[in-house]
């Protein structure tokens, strides 16, 4: 029994100090594999909220094992609104974006949504993958990539 727990520290342990470089190898893959013809900084950064909102699924809390929720995003390709925008915000800060995460607030003043703030053509826009995918609208209509605050406060 002590070997066992002995085991499960030893591995939190390794997970935590491994599991960025894992996640940082795996984006770093992704934003090298941009196609050559996504030459602007907006198609790049079009490209990659595209692949996050094509490669990652939603799902509840609920269903969610842990609250490792980037990790499962880049690894396993589900999460809540807090993977996505993990993931978007690395991936745009990769290719040299300016960008945040911004957490909403709900009716209650808790913490509700979870999206990413970023600097295209030096303006700060809004980008939500989670709405984006969750939605009923084809992605080539994108409604949640670069909306303006308007939008948010509706």
């Amino acid at each position: 029994m002590l070997l066992l727990l002995v085991a499960k520290v030893f591995w939190l342990f390794l997970f935590d100090i491994l599991s960025p470089l894992i996640f940082y190898d795996l984006c770093k893959q992704i934003v090298q594999n941009i196609p050559a013809e996504y030459q602007t900084q907006q198609a790049k950064m079009e490209y990659l909220y595209d692949y996050v909102c094509d490669n990652v699924k939603y799902v509840t809390y609920e269903s969610m094992a842990d609250e490792s929720y980037f990790y499962d995003a880049v690894c396993k390709g589900e999460t809540l609104c807090d993977g996505y925008s993990n993931m978007l915000s690395l991936l745009f800060r990769m290719i040299g974006v300016e960008c945040c995460e911004v957490i909403g607030k709900n009716e209650e003043g808790l913490d509700g949504h979870t999206w990413v703030v970023a600097k295209l053509d030096d303006v700060f826009y809004n980008f939500d993958p989670t709405f984006e995918d969750t939605s009923e609208i084809p992605s080539e209509q994108r409604k949640f990539f670069g909306f303006s605050d308007d939008l948010v406060s509706m």
